[in-house]
């Protein structure tokens, strides 16, 4: 197929495609990350132990003990890349029973049987590779966040701070209010306008 076809192909089916129109549609299809993906907004997903991963993240907080709201949120960081791996490993080891389940599989010495399947699920399907690019990126994230910690407790600003420097500034602990600070090019009650 030459390049301007695949292009006019490609215009006429996208005019045509409208995305879920059913109410069933779009909720079937607002499922699909959860569903397909290891990259979901949902850190839990159905089926998965809310607890166990409350249970991770406090063992998490408990050894690193986060001091500011940047190293909690690293810790978090932490936790969600630690269960999206183990995600992985489960989905590798489920791959894997099902295939050694398969009758055609069933005898011989399990070393044997193991190595057959996996050389099987190697050649036949993107799954596993798919799988190991997940786990090596949630295993560089937490490596990436722990990093990142240990940078900020390694600096000098985190060692004591500097009584020179202002105080963190935010909304909830502003130290001055719009009418006691004039704003830069407003003009103030002795200037005309």
């Amino acid at each position: 197929m030459t390049t301007n076809l695949k292009s006019k192909t490609a215009r006429q089916n996208g005019a045509r495609s409208k995305g879920p129109v059913t109410p069933e549609g779009k909720a079937a299809s607002s499922q699909n990350s959860i569903r397909h993906g290891m990259l979901s907004q949902t850190v839990v997903l159905e089926g998965e132990s809310k607890d166990l991963f409350e249970q991770l993240l406090t063992s998490i907080t408990t050894e690193i003990q986060p001091r500011t709201p940047i190293e909690t949120g690293l810790v978090e960081r932490m936790a969600i890349a630690h269960w999206r791996q183990m995600r992985t490993w489960a989905v590798q080891k489920a791959s894997l029973d099902v295939e050694m389940a398969r009758p055609e599989n069933t005898s011989g010495s399990k070393p044997a049987r193991f190595a057959g399947v996996f050389k099987s699920l190697s050649d036949n399907s993107n799954l596993l590779n798919l799988v190991n690019c997940y786990e090596s990126s949630f295993e560089r994230s937490y490596y990436r966040a722990l990093s990142y910690l240990m940078k900020l407790r390694e600096s000098p600003a985190t060692q004591a701070p500097d009584p020179n420097l202002l105080p963190l500034l935010t909304c909830a602990h502003a130290t001055w209010t719009p009418d006691e600070v004039g704003l830069p090019n407003e003009p103030t009650p002795e200037q005309p306008s």
